[in-house]
């Protein structure tokens, strides 16, 4: 470990990346996608290039001379080193020279070493006000994790690609898909008939099942849990809502089919079932790969923060969130915070692997207990109806006169966005705490 501070810059990358500009402008537009002025360290060169962009942006001749003037007319060229600096960057160049230098590879080292000035920026800061005790420990951890996050988001390297290079993905997804024209291409659900319709949850998606409170949308995030983890697919969970234990107790009931009711009030498991509850740990510890974090009421940060931790370290396959509503957003009111759940849980998905989510519906009155829920009853609907792939909503029948469960219940699909609406039938086994395909009444 060194304190040596030149190891942070490299001075010959940022004045070679400069000169080049200079002597050949369409070397610029190598760059543009990967630099800003600010990933410099010297001033002078954060000055220069800012204006190269706008030179560039204007339309105008980038040069040794037509920069001078630019810097006079806006007085900063003796902020820069003057005439003698700016001309002093193309020293040894040559047009045909600068058009061999690698330029995007120095951009590369500079904009890493300006990530490790801010990691170490961010670092310090953290020091300094931990230091200073005005608010409690947690607190600055969150105010670390969100600058460390903000810095990961920013170290990517976004660029657009010809449109015929996702062409050759695509074409490789649908040969793909046409030798198996049966297989359900993405992750199940648990319930078949619903995945037929759906194609199961593709790669980045986002899935939301809602849910009125006690409708099973939990049960539904266990029998996904559970499907996956036997199919040798890693999955993470954030019980938010839940004890760790509790999201087990469930999963065991699906897997050993030992009634749910017995496992909450053990002194009604017989010899046998205790004995299948032991070999049924065992099994899940030798076999699954299934990683669960029981903290409650996290930040957004906080959240995201660890789930990468999670998806890097055991590579998971799929997240599950129960449920959004317990996250804290930042924002001044429900959509504002809402919003900044939602968003940040989509650019998860997108980087590192699909997200099964529940979120609350509205609870309803007596007079629409009997009714269909639709999207708009979620909390935050809005921001969740524009980022979700696929809306599930979990809705159980009842009797209209007795308002009474009858067992007709349904899995709605109110939003898919590259397949149609629907409704799957089921019925909850409130033995087992799952669904099963239900057949329609017709007539």
């Amino acid at each position: 470990m060194t304190d040596d501070p030149s190891l942070l810059v490299n001075l010959y990358a940022e004045r070679a990346i400069l000169g080049a500009i200079l002597l050949d402008n369409s070397l610029l537009l190598g760059v543009t996608n990967k630099l800003r002025p600010e990933h410099f360290s010297l001033d002078s060169h954060r000055r220069i290039f800012r204006h190269c962009l706008d030179m560039q942006q204007a339309g105008t001749a980038i040069d040794p001379l037509m920069l001078t003037e630019v810097l006079n007319r806006s007085k900063e060229l003796e902020a820069v080193g003057g005439v003698a600096y700016v001309g002093s960057l193309t020293d040894g160049l040559t047009s045909r020279l600068a058009r061999l230098l690698n330029i995007e590879e120095y951009a590369a080292i500079v904009r890493d070493k300006a990530l490790s000035r801010a990691i170490i920026h961010a670092c310090e800061s953290a020091i300094a006000a931990t230091r200073m005790q005005d608010e409690a420990g947690t607190n600055y951890l969150e105010y670390l994790e969100r600058d460390l996050l903000a810095l990961r988001e920013d170290a990517g390297d976004g660029q657009m690609l010809h449109g015929a290079d996702f062409f050759r993905e695509l074409m490789a997804e649908i040969e793909k898909k046409r030798q198996s024209p049966d297989a359900i291409h993405g992750l199940e659900t648990g319930i078949a008939s619903l995945d037929k319709l759906t194609g199961g949850i593709e790669e980045s998606e986002i899935w939301i099942v809602g849910g009125r409170p006690g409708s099973g949308k939990t049960a539904l995030a266990v029998q996904g849990t559970v499907v996956n983890c036997k199919s040798a697919k890693r999955v993470g969970v954030f019980s938010l809502e839940m004890k760790g234990r509790q999201f087990m107790r469930r999963v065991a009931a699906q897997v050993a089919k030992i009634p749910g009711f017995k496992l909450k009030f053990p002194q009604l498991l017989d010899a046998q079932e205790l004995e299948l509850l032991t070999r049924t740990e065992e099994f899940i510890r030798r076999n699954w790969s299934l990683w669960v974090d029981e903290s409650s009421c996290l930040t957004t940060t906080q959240l995201i923060s660890r789930a990468i931790v999670a998806a890097k370290r055991h590579k998971l396959d799929l997240l599950v969130i129960d449920h959004l509503g317990k996250m804290r957003g930042q924002g001044r009111n429900i959509e504002e915070r809402s919003s900044d759940v939602v968003d940040a849980v989509t650019q998860f998905a997108k980087d590192y692997c699909r997200v099964l989510a529940l979120s609350q519906l509205a609870r309803p009155n007596d007079h629409n207990i009997c009714e269909r829920p639709n999207m708009t009853e979620l909390r935050g609907s809005g921001m969740i109806e524009a980022n979700a792939h696929t809306v599930l909503l979990v809705h159980r029948g009842r009797d209209r006169q007795t308002k009474q469960l009858t067992g007709e219940d349904e899995i709605i699909i109110d939003k898919q966005r590259e397949g149609e609406p629907g409704i799957e039938p089921v019925t909850f086994d409130k033995d087992l705490l799952l669904f099963r395909p239900r057949e329609m009444r017709r007539g």
